[in-house]
Protein backbone atom coordinates (compact mmCIF):
# COMPACT_ATOMS: atom_id res chain seq x y z
CA UNK A 1 0.00 0.00 0.00
CA UNK A 2 1.23 3.54 -0.77
CA UNK A 3 1.21 6.63 1.42
CA UNK A 4 0.72 9.63 -0.83
CA UNK A 5 2.41 12.25 1.34
CA UNK A 6 3.30 14.64 -1.43
CA UNK A 7 -0.23 14.85 -2.82
CA UNK A 8 -2.38 14.42 0.25
CA UNK A 9 -3.37 18.08 0.81
CA UNK A 10 -4.79 18.41 -2.70
CA UNK A 11 -6.33 14.95 -2.68
CA UNK A 12 -8.07 15.38 0.64
CA UNK A 13 -9.51 18.72 -0.40
CA UNK A 14 -10.84 17.13 -3.57
CA UNK A 15 -12.29 14.29 -1.52
CA UNK A 16 -14.38 16.67 0.56
CA UNK A 17 -15.65 18.42 -2.58
CA UNK A 18 -16.88 15.12 -3.98
CA UNK A 19 -19.28 14.60 -1.06
CA UNK A 20 -22.81 16.05 -1.31
CA UNK A 21 -23.09 19.44 0.38
CA UNK A 22 -25.91 18.19 2.58
CA UNK A 23 -23.78 15.41 4.07
CA UNK A 24 -20.22 16.77 4.04
CA UNK A 25 -20.36 18.03 7.60
CA UNK A 26 -21.48 14.62 8.82
CA UNK A 27 -18.77 12.62 7.09
CA UNK A 28 -15.66 11.34 8.82
CA UNK A 29 -12.22 12.54 7.81
CA UNK A 30 -11.14 11.02 4.50
CA UNK A 31 -8.50 8.28 4.64
CA UNK A 32 -4.86 9.29 4.49
CA UNK A 33 -3.56 6.07 2.93
CA UNK A 34 -4.80 3.39 0.60
CA UNK A 35 -4.63 0.89 3.48
CA UNK A 36 -6.99 3.06 5.51
CA UNK A 37 -9.30 3.51 2.50
CA UNK A 38 -9.44 -0.26 2.06
CA UNK A 39 -10.53 -0.68 5.66
CA UNK A 40 -13.14 2.06 5.34
CA UNK A 41 -14.64 0.53 2.18
CA UNK A 42 -15.65 -2.46 4.31
CA UNK A 43 -16.91 -0.37 7.23
CA UNK A 44 -20.48 -0.67 8.50
CA UNK A 45 -20.94 3.10 8.47
CA UNK A 46 -21.93 4.23 4.96
CA UNK A 47 -20.24 7.58 5.59
CA UNK A 48 -16.89 5.86 5.95
CA UNK A 49 -17.48 3.96 2.72
CA UNK A 50 -18.38 7.17 0.90
CA UNK A 51 -15.25 8.90 2.19
CA UNK A 52 -13.12 5.99 1.02
CA UNK A 53 -14.73 6.03 -2.44
CA UNK A 54 -14.13 9.75 -2.69
CA UNK A 55 -10.50 9.12 -1.79
CA UNK A 56 -10.25 6.63 -4.66
CA UNK A 57 -11.91 9.21 -6.92
CA UNK A 58 -9.29 11.77 -5.97
CA UNK A 59 -6.52 9.32 -6.92
CA UNK A 60 -8.07 8.60 -10.30
CA UNK A 61 -8.78 12.27 -11.01
CA UNK A 62 -5.14 13.08 -10.22
CA UNK A 63 -3.92 10.39 -12.61
CA UNK A 64 -2.41 8.32 -9.82
CA UNK A 65 -2.42 4.50 -9.81
CA UNK A 66 -5.00 2.66 -7.69
CA UNK A 67 -3.96 -0.46 -5.82
CA UNK A 68 -5.66 -3.60 -7.19
CA UNK A 69 -7.11 -4.48 -3.81
CA UNK A 70 -8.60 -1.03 -3.41
CA UNK A 71 -9.99 -1.11 -6.96
CA UNK A 72 -11.63 -4.48 -6.39
CA UNK A 73 -13.04 -3.45 -3.01
CA UNK A 74 -14.64 -0.38 -4.55
CA UNK A 75 -16.23 -2.38 -7.36
CA UNK A 76 -17.47 -4.97 -4.88
CA UNK A 77 -19.09 -2.32 -2.70
CA UNK A 78 -20.79 -0.74 -5.72
CA UNK A 79 -21.99 -4.06 -7.11
CA UNK A 80 -23.45 -5.34 -3.88
CA UNK A 81 -25.67 -4.02 -1.15
CA UNK A 82 -22.70 -2.78 0.85
CA UNK A 83 -22.87 0.68 -0.68
CA UNK A 84 -26.53 1.17 0.24
CA UNK A 85 -26.42 -0.58 3.61
CA UNK A 86 -27.33 1.74 6.46
CA UNK A 87 -27.94 4.69 4.17
CA UNK A 88 -30.82 6.93 5.26
CA UNK A 89 -33.86 7.57 3.10
CA UNK A 90 -33.18 10.18 0.46
CA UNK A 91 -34.41 13.65 1.34
CA UNK A 92 -35.66 15.09 -1.99
CA UNK A 93 -34.94 18.62 -0.83
CA UNK A 94 -31.33 17.85 0.07
CA UNK A 95 -30.63 15.35 -2.71
CA UNK A 96 -33.03 16.11 -5.58
CA UNK A 97 -31.25 13.69 -7.92
CA UNK A 98 -31.37 10.85 -5.38
CA UNK A 99 -28.59 8.56 -4.27
CA UNK A 100 -28.64 6.90 -7.68
CA UNK A 101 -26.98 9.99 -9.12
CA UNK A 102 -24.36 9.84 -6.38
CA UNK A 103 -23.76 6.15 -7.08
CA UNK A 104 -23.32 6.98 -10.77
CA UNK A 105 -20.54 9.40 -9.89
CA UNK A 106 -18.57 6.63 -8.19
CA UNK A 107 -19.34 4.22 -11.04
CA UNK A 108 -17.81 6.76 -13.41
CA UNK A 109 -14.68 6.76 -11.27
CA UNK A 110 -14.31 3.05 -11.98
CA UNK A 111 -14.78 3.80 -15.68
CA UNK A 112 -12.03 6.42 -15.55
CA UNK A 113 -9.57 3.87 -14.16
CA UNK A 114 -9.34 2.46 -17.71
CA UNK A 115 -8.20 -0.82 -16.22
CA UNK A 116 -8.93 -4.14 -18.00
CA UNK A 117 -9.80 -5.61 -14.61
CA UNK A 118 -12.88 -3.35 -14.57
CA UNK A 119 -14.31 -4.75 -17.84
CA UNK A 120 -16.82 -7.15 -16.19
CA UNK A 121 -18.03 -4.37 -13.88
CA UNK A 122 -18.50 -1.92 -16.75
CA UNK A 123 -20.35 -4.45 -18.90
CA UNK A 124 -22.56 -5.56 -16.00
CA UNK A 125 -23.51 -1.97 -15.27
CA UNK A 126 -23.96 -0.92 -18.90
CA UNK A 127 -21.48 1.94 -18.85
CA UNK A 128 -18.18 3.09 -20.33
CA UNK A 129 -18.82 2.07 -23.96
CA UNK A 130 -15.94 4.09 -25.40
CA UNK A 131 -13.54 3.16 -22.61
CA UNK A 132 -14.40 -0.50 -23.15
CA UNK A 133 -13.81 -0.15 -26.89
CA UNK A 134 -10.51 1.64 -26.26
CA UNK A 135 -9.34 -1.41 -24.31
CA UNK A 136 -9.62 -3.33 -27.56
CA UNK A 137 -9.06 -7.06 -27.58
CA UNK A 138 -9.36 -7.34 -23.82
CA UNK A 139 -13.04 -6.41 -24.13
CA UNK A 140 -13.85 -8.61 -27.11
CA UNK A 141 -14.54 -11.99 -25.46
CA UNK A 142 -16.52 -10.60 -22.47
CA UNK A 143 -18.68 -8.51 -24.81
CA UNK A 144 -19.42 -11.50 -27.05
CA UNK A 145 -20.33 -13.54 -23.98
CA UNK A 146 -22.73 -10.84 -22.78
CA UNK A 147 -24.53 -10.72 -26.12
CA UNK A 148 -24.81 -14.50 -26.25
CA UNK A 149 -25.71 -15.00 -22.58
CA UNK A 150 -29.07 -16.82 -22.44
CA UNK A 151 -29.62 -15.50 -18.91
CA UNK A 152 -29.98 -11.96 -20.28
CA UNK A 153 -33.24 -12.39 -22.16
CA UNK A 154 -35.71 -10.42 -20.05
CA UNK A 155 -36.53 -7.16 -21.86
CA UNK A 156 -37.49 -5.56 -18.55
CA UNK A 157 -34.17 -6.09 -16.77
CA UNK A 158 -30.51 -6.30 -17.66
CA UNK A 159 -30.89 -6.60 -21.41
CA UNK A 160 -31.33 -2.86 -21.76
CA UNK A 161 -28.01 -2.24 -19.97
CA UNK A 162 -25.66 -5.21 -20.29
CA UNK A 163 -26.58 -6.34 -23.78
CA UNK A 164 -26.98 -2.86 -25.26
CA UNK A 165 -23.55 -1.85 -24.01
CA UNK A 166 -21.95 -5.06 -25.27
CA UNK A 167 -23.58 -4.61 -28.70
CA UNK A 168 -22.29 -1.04 -28.95
CA UNK A 169 -18.78 -2.05 -27.89
CA UNK A 170 -18.71 -4.82 -30.48
CA UNK A 171 -19.93 -2.38 -33.15
CA UNK A 172 -16.96 -0.12 -32.40
CA UNK A 173 -14.50 -3.02 -32.33
CA UNK A 174 -15.78 -4.36 -35.67
CA UNK A 175 -15.73 -0.86 -37.14
CA UNK A 176 -12.11 -0.51 -35.99
CA UNK A 177 -11.13 -3.87 -37.51
CA UNK A 178 -10.15 -5.47 -34.20
CA UNK A 179 -11.72 -8.97 -34.51
CA UNK A 180 -10.06 -11.75 -36.49
CA UNK A 181 -12.21 -13.62 -39.05
CA UNK A 182 -12.87 -16.32 -36.46
CA UNK A 183 -13.86 -13.71 -33.89
CA UNK A 184 -16.17 -12.04 -36.40
CA UNK A 185 -17.86 -15.41 -36.86
CA UNK A 186 -18.35 -15.62 -33.09
CA UNK A 187 -19.84 -12.12 -33.06
CA UNK A 188 -22.20 -13.00 -35.92
CA UNK A 189 -23.35 -16.10 -34.02
CA UNK A 190 -23.93 -14.07 -30.86
CA UNK A 191 -25.94 -11.41 -32.71
CA UNK A 192 -27.92 -14.09 -34.56
CA UNK A 193 -28.82 -15.61 -31.19
CA UNK A 194 -29.68 -12.27 -29.61
CA UNK A 195 -31.90 -11.18 -32.47
CA UNK A 196 -33.86 -14.39 -32.08
CA UNK A 197 -34.77 -13.65 -28.45
CA UNK A 198 -37.35 -11.23 -27.02
CA UNK A 199 -35.92 -7.74 -27.31
CA UNK A 200 -36.03 -4.45 -25.56
CA UNK A 201 -36.30 -1.22 -27.49
CA UNK A 202 -33.11 -0.23 -25.66
CA UNK A 203 -31.22 -3.05 -27.36
CA UNK A 204 -32.86 -2.89 -30.79
CA UNK A 205 -30.92 0.07 -32.15
CA UNK A 206 -27.43 -1.22 -31.20
CA UNK A 207 -28.38 -4.71 -32.44
CA UNK A 208 -29.41 -3.40 -35.84
CA UNK A 209 -26.31 -1.20 -35.95
CA UNK A 210 -24.01 -4.16 -35.29
CA UNK A 211 -25.90 -6.39 -37.75
CA UNK A 212 -25.48 -3.83 -40.54
CA UNK A 213 -21.82 -3.22 -39.59
CA UNK A 214 -21.14 -6.96 -39.86
CA UNK A 215 -23.13 -7.07 -43.11
CA UNK A 216 -23.67 -10.83 -43.35
CA UNK A 217 -26.61 -11.88 -45.54
CA UNK A 218 -28.49 -13.61 -42.72
CA UNK A 219 -28.23 -10.66 -40.32
CA UNK A 220 -29.23 -8.18 -43.02
CA UNK A 221 -32.19 -10.39 -43.87
CA UNK A 222 -33.24 -10.33 -40.23
CA UNK A 223 -33.09 -6.52 -40.12
CA UNK A 224 -35.14 -6.40 -43.33
CA UNK A 225 -37.71 -8.75 -41.80
CA UNK A 226 -37.94 -6.57 -38.69
CA UNK A 227 -38.51 -3.55 -40.91
CA UNK A 228 -41.24 -5.08 -43.04
CA UNK A 229 -42.81 -7.96 -41.15
CA UNK A 230 -45.02 -7.14 -38.19
CA UNK A 231 -44.73 -10.65 -36.77
CA UNK A 232 -40.93 -10.43 -36.65
CA UNK A 233 -41.09 -7.11 -34.83
CA UNK A 234 -43.68 -8.52 -32.43
CA UNK A 235 -41.48 -11.53 -31.67
CA UNK A 236 -38.54 -9.23 -30.96
CA UNK A 237 -40.61 -7.00 -28.70
CA UNK A 238 -41.82 -10.00 -26.71
CA UNK A 239 -45.28 -11.17 -25.62
CA UNK A 240 -47.62 -8.48 -24.42
CA UNK A 241 -45.50 -5.59 -25.67
CA UNK A 242 -47.36 -2.39 -26.51
CA UNK A 243 -48.05 -1.53 -30.11
CA UNK A 244 -45.71 1.44 -30.08
CA UNK A 245 -42.76 -0.81 -29.10
CA UNK A 246 -43.24 -2.88 -32.26
CA UNK A 247 -43.61 0.27 -34.34
CA UNK A 248 -40.42 1.70 -32.87
CA UNK A 249 -38.48 -1.51 -33.57
CA UNK A 250 -39.65 -1.40 -37.18
CA UNK A 251 -38.70 2.26 -37.47
CA UNK A 252 -35.20 1.53 -36.14
CA UNK A 253 -34.79 -1.36 -38.57
CA UNK A 254 -35.83 0.82 -41.52
CA UNK A 255 -33.32 3.48 -40.49
CA UNK A 256 -30.55 0.88 -40.24
CA UNK A 257 -31.19 -0.20 -43.85
CA UNK A 258 -30.71 3.29 -45.28
CA UNK A 259 -27.65 3.64 -47.58
CA UNK A 260 -26.15 6.45 -45.49
CA UNK A 261 -26.79 4.75 -42.13
CA UNK A 262 -24.07 5.08 -39.48
CA UNK A 263 -24.62 3.40 -36.08
CA UNK A 264 -25.23 5.95 -33.35
CA UNK A 265 -22.27 4.76 -31.28
CA UNK A 266 -19.91 5.34 -34.22
CA UNK A 267 -21.44 8.69 -35.10
CA UNK A 268 -21.28 9.92 -31.49
CA UNK A 269 -17.60 9.01 -31.27
CA UNK A 270 -16.93 11.16 -34.32
CA UNK A 271 -19.04 14.05 -33.08
CA UNK A 272 -19.95 13.94 -29.36
CA UNK A 273 -22.19 16.98 -29.87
Amino acid sequence: MTTLKSTLPTLLAATVLLLPASTTAQHPQPPATEAEALRMLAAEDYRERDAAMSFVASLVNAGLPVDAGLRDAMMHALEHSAWMAGRPTVDPELNPDGWGEYWSMFRDVVTDMRDPATIPFLLDNGTGVYVLADMGRATLAPAIEAVADPALTDPETHIQYNVSTALEVLTLLVHDGVPTPQERDAIVAAVRYRMGTPFSVFAASPAFGLAVTLGTPDLLAFVEAAATDRRTAAAMAGPGSPEDSMEYIQELAREALQPDFVPDVVRWRRDPN
